[in-house]
């Protein structure tokens, strides 16, 4: 009896140092999820970042992955190209489709070039901080944002002076539409700028499509 006993107890002994074990291994994994990642730093203007990269989120927007090990969202300089769907109260337009599969057949896991204007700082809903880079990206020593350009893919980006930074740009715009090129096929093309007035605050979504 007095052995049976011993047994018991030492199996309970075993069971409660095994949940103790876990508890503290539980707590420890919990504590590492918590632990903010570090930031990356703000890069002072103009700048040159080399990566790879690793996202296209858009037509116009891309992620690299710097040789610091760094995440940097960019904003690709001088275009704007068509918005691509936010849910159902922001439809998307069309050509936004083609426009970032052009961006990924491009650019998307090459090592790339960014060379950097501006920095593009917006807060978001809750409160957190989103930066975007403003830049040239030249991948496979391809000037990544004329290629859009020349697509039809993508317009000068008019709306703001800051994105502007190569005149050729508009020259470029200027020979797609001629030849009519990609979203130039339209009548009369929406740009992105204004589809995101009209449709996505005003609820004017005439052309909206991929």
């Amino acid at each position: 009896m007095n052995a049976h006993r011993l047994r018991v107890r030492q199996l309970a002994n075993r069971l409660f140092l095994a949940s103790a074990i876990a508890a503290v291994l539980s707590t420890g994994a919990i504590a590492r999820e918590r632990t903010p990642q570090p930031l990356a730093p703000q890069l002072k203007m103009p700048a040159q970042m080399t990566g790879k990269v690793i996202h296209i989120d858009d037509g116009d927007t891309l992620i690299m992955l710097d040789e610091q090990g760094f995440k940097r969202v960019i904003r690709l300089s001088d275009i704007d190209a068509p918005e691509t769907s936010h849910g159902k109260s922001r439809p998307g337009q069309p050509y936004s489709a083609k426009a970032t599969e052009l961006l990924k057949a491009l650019a998307h896991g090459q090592h790339a070039i960014a060379n950097c204007f501006d920095i593009d700082v917006r807060k978001r809903d809750d409160g957190t901080q989103r930066d975007r880079y403003v830049c040239q990206v030249i991948a496979n020593q391809t000037d990544v944002n004329l290629a859009l350009i020349d697509a039809g893919m993508a317009m000068a980006a008019r709306q703001n002076k800051r994105y502007v930074r190569n005149p050729a740009t508009y020259w470029h715009e200027d020979a797609a539409r001629a030849s009519r090129k990609g979203l130039w096929q339209q009548a009369e093309p929406i740009p992105p700028w204004l589809w995101r007035r009209a449709c996505w605050e005003q609820g004017a979504c005439a052309q909206s499509g991929n």
